[in-house]
């Protein structure tokens, strides 16, 4: 089957995920976690790519970035991802990838969507949605979330739009944040986000899947299995219609 082409566009917030095969370690201790940040803030400045919020687990990454251009995503992780496997691998006396494969990626709406995209990133996807028994290391080398709640100042984030909306000066802002922190996502929520970052659909609500369905001239969401559904013959029509007619009321 072919692969789906990745959704990237210019302008918009886009969920990220790498991680490692069989969610393996590939962030083993704080080292690998500062050079991995250093490399993506490096790839993001020479590609123009903003980032909003990141957390690193040992078996994966997830960053919430809004890309200047279509393909500046797209370059910004293949250069992240020539400079962080060859620093790991040389560091670990290891081969080949860490990855599991590609990156996901899922568009986010905004702003609608961008608070809640912001959260499951720092809570780094429910510790992917309660399968995932390592627990999250904690400090800023890891996570974003020291920055978004106040606590310590990360030079690697800009905080999106969405979240600066939260109130007038960074206290509001921070202490909005936390309470809709300590209110925490739903399984539902962390599902329906899970599902369209692993199958690379928009996360939005109709009209802004149906906007970049148009956008890209291609369908945006999935399709539902098995085959078709063939059209009726014209002839069943006729007999089920005479049928029909033949019924009293």
């Amino acid at each position: 089957m072919a692969r789906q082409a990745r959704i990237s566009l210019g302008q918009e917030p886009h969920l990220v995920a790498q991680r490692g095969h069989g969610l393996a370690p590939v962030f083993h201790d704080d080292e690998d976690a500062a050079r991995y940040i250093a490399d993506l803030r490096e790839a993001c400045r020479q590609h123009h790519v903003v980032l909003h919020a990141y957390a690193l687990t040992p078996g994966q990454a997830l960053l919430l970035m809004t890309p200047s251009s279509d393909q500046a995503l797209g370059r910004a992780m293949q250069t992240l991802g020539r400079r962080y496997v060859a620093w790991h691998n040389q560091r670990h006396q290891r081969r080949g990838t860490p990855w599991e494969g590609r990156f996901r990626s899922a568009l986010v709406e905004q702003p609608a969507e961008v608070l809640s995209a912001l959260r499951f990133v720092e809570a780094a996807g429910g510790l992917l949605v309660h399968h995932d028994a390592t627990h999250m290391p904690a400090g800023p080398l890891w996570s974003s979330l020291d920055h978004h709640l106040g606590r310590q100042s990360n030079p690697a984030i800009t905080s999106h739009a969405a979240f600066w909306s939260l109130g007038n000066t960074p206290f509001e802002r921070e202490a909005a944040y936390k309470q809709w922190w300590d209110q925490g996502p739903s399984d539902r929520e962390l599902l329906r986000i899970e599902a369209a970052l692993q199958g690379g659909r928009p996360l939005g609500g109709p009209e802004f899947e149906r906007r970049i369905a148009q956008q890209l001239a291609r369908p945006v969401t999935a399709r539902p299995r098995g085959r078709p559904r063939k059209a009726a013959s014209p002839e069943l029509v006729r007999t089920s219609t005479s049928l029909d007619d033949s019924v009293p009321i």
